[in-house]
């Protein structure tokens, strides 16, 4: 009896790849032809006296907001208060992340920062040091 050979799973891949390659530029051909066709159907009408209608806004899709217990300023408070010599803001951000708070942010240290920026009045900075802490 004869054992079958195992496709090597890098050509699986690359066959797959190719297929999905052929499938989009099959796809962006067929996108060029109605564009054509519809371009010719809109002459058309505009010859019979019709009214192209303008096409229709396209809707901004917006992003969730993370459904977290505490703000980012309620956990910065927080692990400043255990933390008396005071963090820079990585430490704080990765701190943070560590503790389950969930975000799709691809910069969330800059998102920290602006939460530590517009409540000057409770988080101080030590340009010294470069940490901050609780005022």
């Amino acid at each position: 009896m004869a054992i079958a050979k195992k496709p090597k799973p890098k050509l699986v891949i690359q066959k797959l790849s190719e297929a999905r390659k052929a499938k989009l530029a099959q796809l962006e051909k067929l996108r060029v032809e109605l564009r054509k066709r519809l371009e010719s159907v809109e002459e058309r009408i505009l010859r019979i006296g019709g009214v192209v209608p303008e096409p229709k806004p396209v809707r901004k899709v917006r992003r969730r907001k993370g459904a977290n217990a505490k703000s980012v300023l309620t956990l910065c408070m927080e692990i400043l208060a255990s933390n008396k010599k005071g963090l820079d803001l990585h430490q704080l951000a990765d701190q943070i992340l560590a503790g389950g708070y969930k975000t799709f942010s691809k910069n969330f240290h800059a998102t920290v920062y602006q939460s530590i920026y517009n409540h000057k009045d409770k988080i101080e900075h030590d340009p010294e040091n470069g940490v901050y802490r609780l005022v």
